[in-house]
């Protein structure tokens, strides 16, 4: 008995060590597959796009990241029930799961951005399944906002947020799990990003940043403070280092390698192109046309200085190379502010491509509305104040009438996050 006890102490370290040997096992997910086709567009289909996208963010890991595992739920148009897709990541002992996905809002035609989704504590089956969502919650929260993180710093013109959801996938993970919706198939902005060589190239990208600031992360053992960082800092980026890599910004790179609206007559135009590196724009129009669904949406962003990125050559995917993102220290001195430079608040009704008039019968009779310019689309505002709980008073009224109503902060004629006014206001 005393010899098995010595055994049993002396195979236990060997045990733990190598469990810690054990290489992490990420599990990257393309939606949909075979007969589940997703959304659709013409002749464009979310199986396929999504499917594109994974194998760029596999060959990004591959590539950057040797020690790392990937698995892939599927490699070809086969289908995979959501069941078996948790069954693969199970049988994998996958540290994450990561299920890549593309969105659709019907006739909404000028919903666009990215938002992700981990699991809802509240959705719960079972205490088996509670309990794998509150293990994981801080990093599977950590992943969504990272990814929408990543997003907002290359660009992308509208930030629907990471929240909560009861999506099958994510309820029967027993790892940290998120899914990630890439862009709207139904908006022409999206649409054209999404199709275009550059766009994919960047949608990867964007995704490998928010993986490898992951990595770091967890490792460093920050999760906690690093997610507290990125909620308080929502619609800017003062809360992390902006991790960027230089864009291609030729005509030819933009152009779809399939046109999702060539058959509805509607005409594709291109998100703006982020600035390369060595240029210093005033302000970075982010798109042409924005409906943002969401509290802190906005058109317009006034770029901070971007740490410089060595140029890589673009053969493959797999070449890119980016900084990992790092926490960054935040001042505690409070910027001096003019009295006109005092943020104000409205509630952002709806966005046109034209102009309204007083009595347009979209407006259901509020008065008085204010319109500006943004871009190539014109918002419609209704409201000024200071006050952030007045500006949440009268949205929770218009509501009624425009349930995709949210509020909108501007310093002056400048379009800023209402995170940002709030903290300019403290």
């Amino acid at each position: 008995m005393k010899r098995f006890i010595i055994l049993i102490a002396l195979l236990l370290p060997l045990a733990c060590a190598a469990r810690q040997l054990r290489p992490l096992v990420w599990v990257l997910d393309a939606g949909h597959g075979g007969k589940d086709q997703g959304t659709s567009l013409n002749k464009v289909l979310e199986k396929d796009l999504t499917l594109q996208l994974t194998n760029r963010v596999a060959a990004l890991i591959r590539k950057n990241k040797p020690g790392i595992k990937v698995v892939l739920t599927r490699t070809d148009d086969t289908f995979v029930s959501l069941e078996d897709r948790c069954k693969i990541a199970s049988n994998a002992r996958a540290d994450l799961f990561l299920s890549i996905h593309i969105n659709f809002a019907g006739q909404n035609l000028l919903l666009s951005g990215t938002e992700t989704f981990y699991a809802s504590k509240k959705g719960a089956q079972n205490m088996v399944q509670a309990s794998h969502i509150e293990r994981n919650a801080d990093n599977s929260q950590l992943l969504a906002w990272l990814l929408q993180n990543s997003y907002f710093n290359s660009g992308r013109p509208a930030d629907r947020g990471a929240r909560a959801s009861n999506l099958y996938v994510l309820m029967h993970a027993e790892m940290p799990a998120v899914l990630t919706e890439v862009g709207f198939l139904s908006n022409r902005n999206d649409a054209a990003y999404m199709c275009s060589e550059r766009g994919q190239k960047q949608i990867a990208l964007d995704i490998y940043n928010a993986l490898e600031a992951y990595y770091d992360v967890t490792k460093a053992k920050t999760q906690r403070k690093t997610l507290r960082s990125l909620r308080q800092s929502r619609g800017t980026v003062s809360g992390l280092k902006k991790s960027r890599v230089r864009q291609a910004s030729s005509a030819e790179d933009l152009m779809p390698m399939q046109d999702p609206f060539a058959k509805s007559g509607q005409p594709v135009v291109p998100i703006a192109v982020a600035p390369a590196e060595d240029e210093t724009p005033a302000v970075e129009e982010v798109a042409e046309v924005v409906l943002d669904a969401v509290e802190d949406a906005a058109s317009e962003a006034a770029p901070e200085e971007q740490p410089k990125v060595e140029e890589v050559p673009e053969e493959t995917p797999a070449q890119e190379v980016a900084t990992a993102v790092e926490p960054v220290q935040k001042s505690e001195e409070k910027p001096v502010q003019k009295a006109e430079e005092k943020p104000l608040f409205s509630v952002q009704l709806f966005a046109v491509s034209k102009a309204l008039e007083e009595k347009d019968p979209r407006l259901k009779g509020l008065a008085p509305v204010k319109i500006i310019r943004a871009g190539a689309a014109f918002k419609v505002l209704y409201g000024s104040t200071p006050d952030y709980n007045e500006a949440k008073s009268s949205l929770k009224r218009i509501k009624e009438k425009f349930p995709d109503a949210f509020i909108v902060a501007y310093v002056g004629e400048r379009s800023v996050s209402t995170a940002e006014a709030l903290q300019m206001q403290r």
